[in-house]
């Protein structure tokens, strides 16, 4: 495998090998959906130990080799891998009783003075 975003097998094989990488991981739903030759996406979440859940949202070019968009929310939820629900129905804001830890997005938050630093005005 190469560097992971040089082309869309890389990713694949990236994302798919994380449970044999990373044995904090107890069960992965991340799935790999290519949305042209160069671009694609990534859906899914992935259950950690102490019931610990992150979905993830990544949006991908392969041209450019970055992550052009993404959003990523780390809760926790009494699911276990056997009964783990499908990542389009955890990754909702109203699944019950979810407790939501944190999120990351790649949005521009001006506005928020915590987060103006990161942004960059186009001039």
């Amino acid at each position: 495998m190469g560097h992971p975003l040089a082309t869309p097998a890389d990713y694949e094989a990236f994302i798919y090998s994380l449970p044999e990488r990373y044995t904090s991981i107890e069960r992965s739903l991340l799935v790999y959906i290519p949305q042209g030759a160069m671009f694609g996406r990534v859906v899914g979440l992935i259950l950690f130990a102490h019931h610990v859940v992150l979905c993830v949202q990544e949006f991908l070019n392969f041209e450019l080799g970055v992550i052009e968009g993404y959003g990523y929310e780390v809760s926790r939820s009494h699911v276990t891998p056997d009964h783990l629900p499908p990542a389009e129905e955890y990754c909702r804001p109203s699944y019950p009783g979810k407790e939501k830890l944190y999120w990351y997005d790649s949005f521009p938050h001006p506005d928020d003075p915590v987060l103006a630093s990161t942004f960059q005005r186009r001039t």
